[in-house]
């Protein structure tokens, strides 16, 4: 199946007969297979209003039955016509066709990772799509996962099933495909089956639970695929989780993605400890093909530059790491600050080393930059290769509209390596940290520009 015939819109809704009827939410799905019946898999976040006792949440269960929601609960699914001519008038063809929920799963692996990492006193908040529906937003259910069933449709082959590799076969670094349909329901002629690609930025969790992308996901994609190439094959690695998350009312232009093979194997322990889901052994998201562990090693990606946290105190930020004593980072992360703390990832733990600034560009340049010198060196640092992909430069900072109040996270300010690596090579030669204080002065051109005094600019 191709990347953008798995793409569908999953519409929950309550019968015409409810006396308070509520609003209709939606999100997007994955369909897996259409043997023996449509199987969609989505996210169960929409259907946390028509949850009977949302009580039972608490008690963290591994699954929830079809009878633990309402009976006045309606679910249809849209998707393309793939079957339709091509030339058909008034938007893309699709089918709209009535569902029903078969169970939905919790992925305690997925759960573990995201309530591990996202503290809730830091202020985290996940967008779930509609804002106007009565959603429970509680950050429990973006673990959630429903299967869904079209009955009597029995018209495909093996074929039609969606490939699939685990997501412990990924790095960071990877490209990565995802497909959703932007804001659901809504708009579906220009928003089903959107295509956003990026990369793997992350990974988190047990078995590679939880997937980090730059992929750009707008609300309504939870539910949608993520997917990353074996050869020329799209094979599906996770679902969208939380397509826009938001840290202290500033966006964070990242997606989270809970590993597909995680939540296949949830399905299938619900179906062998649980006699009612024996059925669903008929199914052939079973025997959905994966990927070998000899073709998954494929996947691996050359190492990149050490990329190490640089926490001053009260302000934190990201440096890299020129050689096992050296770190660059930005001026306005060590904040005036003499030493600090530098934290990284080495050998799969976190470590934590003591460092001294030694420059600190000043305030009134216009090139933000430091560099720190580690009291320890480090080992198995992977140093940047200066002027290739590695590092064409650093970045200094996002782009802010001060009258908006609002920052862009996609449209960054970076100094370029060109303005960087003379100093540097100075400095490997002699060890004096004074060559950097060439950075302190600069042309009006340049100030200019950095400082974006240009009447036509409101950043």
């Amino acid at each position: 199946m191709s990347v953008e015939k798995t793409c569908c819109v999953v519409t929950v809704s309550e019968s015409s007969s409810s006396q308070e009827q509520r609003h209709p939410v939606s999100c997007s799905g994955v369909v897996l297979n259409e043997q023996s019946g449509l199987i969609v898999l989505c996210s169960g976040t929409v259907f946390s209003p028509f949850l009977i006792h949302k009580e039972c949440i608490n008690q963290n269960p591994s699954i929830l039955h079809a009878n633990s929601f309402s009976n006045n609960m309606r679910v249809s699914i849209d998707r393309p016509d793939v079957t339709a001519n091509s030339n058909v008038k008034n938007g893309h063809p699709r089918l709209h066709q009535r569902a029903e929920l078969l169970l939905m799963v919790n992925c305690l692996e997925f759960q573990r990772a995201f309530q591990k990492i996202f503290i809730e006193t830091e202020k985290w908040n996940f967008y779930s799509g509609d804002e106007d529906a009565d959603i429970t937003f509680d950050s429990v259910f973006l673990s959630w996962f429903a299967v869904l069933k079209i009955p009597g449709l029995v018209t495909s082959t093996l074929d039609d099933t969606i490939p699939w590799v685990k997501s412990t076969a990924l790095r960071k670094g990877h490209s990565v495909l995802a497909c959703g349909s932007p804001f659901g329901s809504f708009c579906p002629d220009l928003f089903m089956s959107t295509l956003s690609k990026g990369i793997v930025s992350n990974l988190a969790g047990e078995e590679c639970a939880m997937i980090l992308t730059d992929a750009r996901c707008l609300p309504g994609t939870e539910g949608g695929g993520l997917f990353v190439s074996v050869g020329d094959t799209p094979h599906l690695v996770g679902l969208i989780s939380s397509p826009l998350c938001w840290k202290s009312n500033e966006w964070i232009g990242l997606a989270i993605v809970c590993s597909f093979h995680l939540i296949l194997k949830c399905i299938l322990q619900a179906v062998t400890s649980h006699q009612s889901l024996r059925e669903l052994a008929t199914h052939s998201y079973i025997d959905i093909p994966h990927v070998s562990p000899s073709t998954s090693q494929k996947l691996t990606n050359g190492r990149y530059p050490t990329v190490a946290v640089v926490d001053s105190g009260q302000l934190w930020g990201s440096g890299i790491l020129l050689n096992p004593r050296l770190v660059l980072t930005c001026r306005h992360v060590v904040d005036g600050k003499a030493f600090l703390h530098v934290r990284l990832n080495a050998n799969k733990r976190l470590r934590t080393v003591s460092g001294r600034v030694l420059y600190s560009s000043k305030t009134s340049s216009p090139y933000d930059v430091a560099v720190v010198e580690l009291q320890e060196p480090l080992s198995d640092v992977v140093s940047p290769q200066l002027g290739t992909r590695f590092i064409p430069g650093i970045v200094s900072s996002n782009t802010r509209d001060f009258a908006a109040k609002v920052t862009y996270p996609h449209l960054n300010f970076s100094i370029p390596v060109s303005v960087l690596e003379p100093l540097l090579e100075c400095f490997s030669q002699t060890g004096n940290g004074a060559v950097f204080q060439a950075l302190d002065s600069a042309e009006d051109d340049v100030r200019r520009v950095w400082r974006l005094q240009i009447p036509q600019s409101k950043l």
